[in-house]
């Protein structure tokens, strides 16, 4: 639910709304160098970002945007099955200097994060332009001298300064949402290249060579700006969404946003009339209390039972001055695992785990009875689950028991102890021959090193340890504690839990086991994770967060599922 203070009017028109959330300062690009975005930041780039191609209407569908575009765009179905979109933007389009929008505008951030040199920068392969012809050359070329791909990017085409087309591969069609295809947004083509030049020939789209620049002969040069632009929190470089960002506090993670005179309008036109716009972290104990003191005047994602409870009783007591409104949360909090290492990599874990807490129960407590249980990755107010309904979908309940747990642990091969022999009490070890074992499973232990993976003649033991990253001042965390951690059943079939609790980018960090926020250990440690997954987008495709495909897997695998017929797969 949101909560507002609708008596809040300050003479400067401006409003803050407080979010639980950490932010990073990643408002540029806010999934740079992560397969996830955080969500605060995710929100200022979505109002920061702007004069889309393809927008999202209020009924959650997918329309041309003709507050930017000159004429709807021509789509050409060719010989070899491919489909070309042609995109003329009107020509008085402006970011919030008033330097004009162009073509290259639209093409930029595709271009650099389908390069080598993005990858270098962002330590991962956003592969943006991956749909689009032409897109493993360009993305395998590394510069003038490069023994493999191509300078061009076949598949987007400069046309003139406010005309350009993209070729969409014919593996990728058909496909229901194709219209996104053709979506792009406005990035003032400096801040990320410099004085770097597009051009184009006539075979496609490409950068003039310093943008490979290797000064050292190991890392691009401009691979460091792009990184730096990744955090950039500031007016250096103009914006073209609704919004720009004034401000960005470290220190108490707040970020200032004014509204920006050029912006032409979302898609029907409309342009915001809030001067100022506060983003202001918030704790979830003391954010009616933060209301209350005009701290802020708008809390929305309210979920927490007790707290929903006590936002209506503060509204129902106070109705000339709190208004609330509940809402179908595009979302849901979820205890996710990282699958592809330790005991969680197994499906017959995961399913004990499942059949050991209460999933119903726990849902009904926490949510206070506002929400419920989800069986997969949508919320119950989604049109796909509004379709499915009625429909006699046939799901794996796992209901309650201990004594499900422990045999499908035992099916899978969880009868040892740390020496081999068979198992009696205690925590549950796994058998897995020397040739099946990463170098992440070798190394794999409890946090405190009491359990440890062990290797005996040409097998090793692993431990049914699960390591917990759970985040601070959260309610869902505190839940876990006993729903979790110290779950009787969990202890009963054979399971060791220990946790972490901390903020929420070191958790992030550990969960993507990489510095991306200058948290990670060095060493995979933690399976197990405690947060929400927002729905960020209308189209509802999960072939990319649930791939397993080599070619996308570790850079947007959301849950690095890996089970054994997976693994059969990817050999």
């Amino acid at each position: 639910m949101a909560l507002i203070d609708w008596t809040s009017e300050k003479a400067d028109n401006s409003i803050i709304i407080g979010n639980v959330t950490e932010m990073s300062g990643k408002f540029r690009y806010a999934a740079f160098g992560g397969t996830n975005p955080n969500a605060t930041d995710l929100a200022i780039q979505n109002m920061t970002v702007g004069m889309q191609t393809v927008a999202t209407n209020k009924e959650g569908g997918f329309e041309w945007n003709t507050t930017v575009l000159a004429s709807e765009p021509e789509a050409v179905e060719n010989a070899d099955g491919s489909k070309t979109y042609t995109i003329k933007i009107k020509d008085n389009l402006k970011f919030s200097d008033g330097s004009p929008v162009t073509a290259k505008d639209y093409l930029v951030f595709t271009m650099v994060f389908s390069s080598p040199v993005a990858v270098q920068a962002a330590g991962k392969d956003h592969q943006s332009g991956r749909t689009i012809v032409g897109f493993k050359d360009f993305n395998t070329y590394t510069g003038p001298d490069s023994a493999e791909g191509k300078k061009t990017f076949a598949g987007l085409r400069m046309i003139d300064d406010y005309t350009f087309s993209v070729t969409i591969d014919a593996a990728e069609l058909p496909y229901f949402y194709d219209i996104t295809y053709a979506g792009f947004s406005a990035y003032y083509t400096p801040m990320w290249i410099k004085d770097v030049e597009i051009k184009d020939d006539g075979e496609g789209v490409y950068f003039s060579d310093e943008f490979y620049t290797m000064s050292d002969g190991e890392k691009y040069d401009m691979a460091a700006h792009i990184e730096e632009i990744s955090r950039n929190t500031d007016t250096t470089y103009p914006y073209s969404g609704p919004y720009v960002v004034e401000s960005y506090d470290v220190a108490d993670s707040s970020a200032v946003l004014k509204l920006n005179p050029e912006f032409p309008g979302n898609y029907e036109g409309v342009k915001p009339s809030i001067e100022t716009v506060v983003y202001k972290l918030v704790v979830s104990a003391t954010q009616l209390v933060d209301l209350q003191s005009g701290g802020v005047d708008v809390l929305s994602g309210i979920t927490g039972g007790n707290e929903t409870n006590e936002a209506v009783d503060l509204a129902d007591g106070a109705p000339d001055k709190y208004v609330y409104t509940h809402y179908s949360r595009a979302g849901y909090g979820k205890l996710g695992f990282r699958a592809d290492f330790g005991s969680v990599q197994f499906t017959e874990v995961r399913q004990a785990i499942a059949y050991c807490m209460d999933r119903a129960g726990f849902a009904k407590e926490f949510t206070g009875g506002y929400g419920g249980v989800v069986d997969g990755p949508y919320y119950t107010g989604s049109w796909m689950y509004q379709a499915a309904v009625g429909q006699g979908m046939m799901l794996d309940a796992y209901s309650t028991s201990v004594d499900s747990a422990i045999a499908v642990l035992e099916e899978g091969g969880w009868v040892y102890d740390a020496e081999g022999n068979a198992y009696t009490e205690g925590v549950r070890y796994k058998q897995i021959p020397a040739a099946e074992m990463s170098e992440n499973d070798k190394t794999f232990q409890s946090k405190d090193g009491a359990y440890k993976t062990t290797q005996v003649g040409d097998y090793y033991y692993m431990p049914l340890v699960l390591n917990w990253y759970g985040t601070t001042d959260n309610p869902f965390t505190d839940q876990l504690m006993t729903g979790f951690a110290s779950n009787e059943n969990i202890k009963a079939a054979g399971f060791e839990v220990q946790y972490t609790v901390g903020e929420f980018n070191p958790m992030l960090d550990e969960l993507y086991q990489a510095a991306i926020y200058g948290y990670y250990s060095g060493t995979p440690l933690y399976t197990c994770f405690n947060f929400a997954t927002g729905f960020t987008s209308a189209a509802y495709d999960f072939a990319y967060n649930l791939t397993i495909d080599p070619a996308m897997y570790d850079d947007y695998s959301q849950y690095y599922v890996k089970d054994e017929a997976d693994a059969y797969w990817l050999n």
